[in-house]
Formats: C-alpha cells, structure tokens, sequence
C-alpha cells in the first residue's frame, strides 16, 4: 500500500457553515496527521499556533477544536498553552490503531481459533528477541506480579488483565512497533469477548492456578531461552481458551466483559489505567453495539437521549462518539431523524490508519518482513486443506496469463495474487494483520528496476509449484514453493 501525498488544505472548501461539521474536522485532523508524518516532525515540535493553522487551512475555530481533539486522542499532536503554546506533536502511540482494529475484528464476527493463529504467529516470531531483551531485573519484577495469582482475593478478571499486562510488555521490549500494535490488538480482541466473570463463577481458583501455571511457565522458559519449551507452553494455553470457548458458544452465552469493569482500572494496568471517562464511555457504547447484533443503520438514541442515559458531560460524551468514528463503528447524524447511528467498520480505512500511525512510530519493512511471511505460509497452510476446485482452477488461469504481463500490470498482479490467497483462507484476523505487514514490508512493490523476466522467470517456477502442490494438498511442498517465492521477492526489494 503507497503512503498517500498529502491533500492539499483547499479541500476543505466549501462555505463556512458547511464546513462546520464532525466530517470536516476529521478531514482536518487527516491534513494535519499528513503534514506532520511526511515532515518527519519530530515529538515536541510546535506546528503552528491555533490561529496560524485555522487561516492554513481555512476553518473556524470549532473545527479547529474539534480537530485538535481528534489529533490528542489518537496520540498524534495536543494543544499546549502559553507564549510558546501550539499543536505540539507527540511521541507516537499505537493505542488508539489497536482498539480500531479490535473494534473491527469484534465487528466480523472473528473467533478465538482464527484469532490464534495472529496471536501464535506473533508470541512465536517474538519468543527470540523478547528473551535476548529480558534483564534478569525484569525476570524478578515479572516473577514478584505473577505471585498476585496466587492470592485468594485475586479476582480473574484482574488475573487476566495482569497476565494480558505482563505478554504487552514482553513484546514492547523488542522495540518493534508492528508486533507491539497487532499484539495489543489481539489482547484488546481477547479482553472484550472472554466471559471472564463466568469463568471466575464456574471454579475461580481452578482457574486463576491454571492462567498461573501457563503464564509462569512460558516466562520461565523465555527467561531461559527455551524457545521449544515456550512454544509448547504456548501452545497448551491457546489450544485450553479455544476449548473453553467452544462451551461458552455452545451454551449461548454472550462473549463479553461485565461493565463493571471499566471502572477498576487502576489495578489493572495497562489496559484499563490510560483509559480515560471518554474511552469508559466508548467502550460501553461498543458493548451496547454488540448486544444489539451490530444493527448497521439503527440508532441508539439522540445525543440528549445518551447524556442522560451515561450522566456525562456534553464535552466528554462527544469525544467518547469520536473515537467511536474512529473506530468505524458508529457516527453521530445531525437533523431531525438524526442521532448516533451504528456503522461498519471499513477495514481499509483502519488498515490505511494503522499502517500511517506505523509510520510514525518509525515501523520499517525490516520489522514487517518477518512477520508478513510468517503470516503468508500460514494462510498456504489453510489453503492445503481447504481450496475448493474452483478454486484452484481460477488461480491456475491466472497463473498461465502472468507471462503475458509486464511493468506495471505484472508488479500488481503478483501483489494481488497473494491477497487473494490471503482472502481465500477466510481467516479475516489473518488478512487484515496480514494486510499491514504488507503494507509496511512493502510499502512501494517491486522496484522497476528489476527486469520483468527476472521477475517471471522466478514467480512462475515458484507460483506454478504452488499451484500444484495446492491441488495435491502437499502442505509441505507448498509451503516451500511460498517461500522460494518470498525468498526472491526478498532479494528484488533489497531486505
């Protein structure tokens, strides 16, 4: 995916009373984000005054409140006061990319199977690099939290936010901003659709020893840099959630955490010790989304309707509806039929927002490749098993015209042919954490500078073999033909 020029500010057009609507300000806040990344402007910078940037770009001073908002609440930039006061850029945080994806996961229906295979692609591809950055510091602190399990008061909803803490921060340390993004993803994912009160009402402390044991146990193992004793660990716990999740299913319960959660943050952590009213407010708004079916289209009441119903403030219930559109999952209509009316998810716009927030997190196809492979032979590994005939004679059509490409047209084919093969595995967690690996790795395809017949010489061979070993359902075979293929890619994009 090409990282998109900048919109030039004569796009907010249009007469001022027009201009002063929600759209216009998250334009706004777009223009300024762009501004901002394709200057390379650095955390701290001044970038204009409140007044310079309202005659910038040609808006009022609502909009420009608006906006600026929008920019705080993403990470991107906030207004400071003062002589010296301004837009000030901020140092990038990928909390708010996280929850619109977790939000669009949510929205497509994604299960505990489909989300283990992002979530063990992620802890595996991680496990190296997280051990090598655990101190024997860390070890101890890491051992001294994980002993709260043991209290009998502990609740298991705290135990899993504790242990969901503790996975985050092992995966921070690597430094590496696409793990970290697409890993708290996963746990805000997890967080929202595990019934943990149900669990802890069922045998609590059987539990709560269990969550103990599998935690400790893969600590311990990348403490001591055992990648295979860490991979089994793994393995035990994800494949014990997908059990419990099949009874939870089964039984017609409702996969999502109890309200009154939000509000024990504090001892939480991470998860819920950054969220402030307006994300409680979201959050519960998204829980009533989910209890109606995701109803795109109905409305969940007037703004007057919702104010009294969540006893907040105008100001914080408006910022909670826009990091709702943030999250494409709900938008507020003006006029008389009007009020906040529930909507899809785009997941190209959120992927676009994910991989633009990457950028400026300083994500570079170095920390994406690894990943995006890992992610790919797994969607071959899918495929083995479940392409259907029809299938596997449209790819092999498509195949036999790829000769007849060149330049341009023959880059972009390849690069969708491996979306199709992403989309075909039906796995949406794959495709979309897939899709911004991709994005990052390789943000431009091909160089031209490659010859086309270096290009075809190497895709078809690989591509043909497959084609083949698809149709034979040899996961091994295809799974090395895939890789042939991403080796030469590899060596035309320079990594």
């Amino acid at each position: 995916m090409a990282r998109s020029a900048a919109t030039p500010p004569s796009a907010i057009g249009g007469p001022p009373e027009a201009r002063a609507d929600a759209n216009n300000a998250v334009r706004l806040a777009a223009l300024i984000e762009e501004h901002i990344r394709t200057n390379g402007l650095a955390p701290g910078t001044n970038v204009g005054t409140r007044s310079q940037l309202a005659a910038r770009y040609g808006v009022g001073p609502e909009i420009f409140r608006q906006s600026a908002r929008l920019l705080e609440q993403r990470g991107i930039a906030r207004v400071q006061r003062g002589k010296l006061g301004g837009l000030i850029v901020m140092a990038p945080r990928l909390d708010a990319p996280a929850h619109a994806l977790a939000t669009f996961l949510e929205f497509a229906n994604v299960g505990v199977g489909d989300i283990g295979v992002v979530n063990e692609a992620l802890r595996f591809i991680s496990f190296e690099p997280s051990s090598r950055a655990l101190t024997l510091a860390d070890a101890d602190d890491i051992r001294r939290r994980l002993a709260v399990l043991a209290d009998p008061r502990t609740a298991m909803w705290q135990a899993t936010f504790l242990t969901f803490d503790i996975n985050q921060e092992i995966v921070d340390r690597i430094g590496n901003p696409i793990f970290s993004l697409l890993h708290q993803a996963v746990m805000l994912f997890l967080v929202d659709i595990i019934p943990l009160d149900l669990i802890a009402r069922s045998d609590s402390r059987q539990a709560l020893r269990q969550l103990f044991e599998q935690t400790s146990a893969i600590t311990e193992a990348l403490i001591a840099n055992d990648m295979e004793a860490a991979q089994r660990f793994w393995l035990e716990a994800r494949d014990s959630a997908i059990e419990q999740e099949a009874g939870w299913r089964s039984d017609g319960l409702r996969l999502e955490i109890a309200s009154s959660k939000v509000d024990l943050g504090p001892t939480a952590e991470r998860w819920t010790g950054r969220w402030t009213l307006a994300d409680k407010v979201a959050r519960e708004l998204l829980r009533d989304i989910r209890a109606r079916g995701w109803p795109e289209g109905a409305c969940l009441g007037t703004e007057t309707e919702l104010l009294q119903a969540y006893g907040v403030s105008r100001a914080t219930f408006r910022q909670a509806v826009r990091l709702l559109e943030h999250y494409s999952a709900a938008k507020m209509q003006r006029g008389p039929k009007g009020g906040l009316i529930v909507t899809a998810p785009d997941p190209e716009a959120l992927i676009e927002a994910s991989v633009a927030d990457l950028w400026r997190a300083e994500a570079r196809p170095a920390h994406a490749r690894p990943l995006q492979i890992d992610l790919q032979t797994r969607a071959v590994d899918i495929l083995c098993a479940t392409s259907s005939a029809a299938f596997l004679d449209a790819l092999g059509q498509r195949l036999g015209q790829l000769q007849s490409l060149r330049g341009t047209p023959l880059r972009t084919e390849l690069a969708e042919l491996q979306r199709l093969l992403l989309r075909q595995c039906g796995n949406q967690a794959l495709h979309v954490c897939w899709t911004v690996t991709a994005a990052v790795a390789v943000p431009d395809g091909i160089p031209r500078a490659i010859p086309d017949q270096r290009i075809l010489a190497m895709a078809g061979e690989a591509l043909a073999g497959l084609h083949e070993s698809l149709k034979r359902q040899d996961r091994a075979r295809a799974r090395r033909a895939m890789l042939s293929y991403l080796a030469a890619e590899d060596g035309w994009l320079g990594l």
